[in-house]
């Protein structure tokens, strides 16, 4: 199997990766102000970590968010620099969300990871995940953002929701999903063990198979210029949330506008 690079530029912080056959050969992660401007020297500086020569890359992934406007378009630009440099190597969207779920697709029938999208409300979406086949890894509903004051009950109702729609009948519906949140926002030390967001980004497109296309993007393969949709948390021209293209739960859970 080829080289994969992961860039994730999608938060605050700005981290770079190595994948080959599931198993990370370097991977770097910038906490400055301005990370998303180092991206192209954290590539270069991962690629001499890994010893490897970006001709040697094979596939460039990149996160398309939900995540940072500004933040998710330089990804993508990048990437797709890249990849007209190296006479059209593949460019692969991956959900962030997707990303964070896929180490724990055999943790449970259903993943839900949970993305911060500002100091009071938080991303979430539902994956179910088939344990004979790990590559089969679909979103079940819409890509939806709840208050933290909420987000449990929000949470709660989706679970049974969920249930009911596939027909599955238990009496414990909780022990069926995996809640996922995980704090990238902590210092290098404590990160040392731990898959970078681009690793994991990196990992997604190597595992999930090019034709998967899930429900509002989460997983997206487009070849050449085409261009990959993007999950903003918030896009300069959208005024509402239906052309954000998310759902919000309210404290009664219904789907509002």
């Amino acid at each position: 199997m080829g080289i994969v690079l992961g860039i994730d530029t999608t938060e605050r912080s700005c981290s770079v990766s190595l994948v080959s056959s599931g198993s990370s050969l370097a991977q770097r992660m910038s906490f400055d102000t301005v990370a998303t401007e180092q991206a192209l020297a954290l590539i270069f500086d991962t690629l001499r970590d890994a010893e490897v020569g970006l001709e040697r890359v094979s596939k460039i992934a990149v996160a398309v968010g939900p995540g940072s406007f500004t933040g998710i378009r330089s990804g993508v630009s990048i990437a797709y620099g890249l990849s007209c440099g190296l006479d059209g190597v593949p460019v692969c969207g991956v959900s962030v969300l997707c990303a964070r779920a896929l180490p724990y697709r055999s943790a449970a029938s259903f993943l839900i990871p949970i993305l911060t999208a500002s100091n009071t409300e938080k991303f979430y979406c539902i994956y179910a995940s088939n344990q004979t086949n790990l590559s089969h890894f679909p979103q079940v509903g819409m890509l939806k953002i709840a208050s933290n004051e909420c987000l449990e009950d929000c949470l709660s109702t989706d679970m049974l929701k969920c249930l009911k729609d596939l027909n599955i009948k238990t009496d414990n519906p909780e022990s069926c999903f995996r809640k996922i949140e995980v704090d990238f926002s902590a210092s290098p030390s404590c990160l040392a063990e731990v898959d970078f967001p681009a690793t994991l980004v990196a990992k997604c497109a190597e595992i999930v198979p090019a034709s998967t296309t899930a429900i509002s993007g989460a997983f997206l393969w487009k070849e050449g210029a085409k261009l990959l949709e993007l999950l903003y948390v918030k896009d300069a021209n959208a005024k509402t949330l239906v052309e954000r293209q998310l759902a919000r739960c309210d404290q009664t859970h219904n789907l509002c506008p």
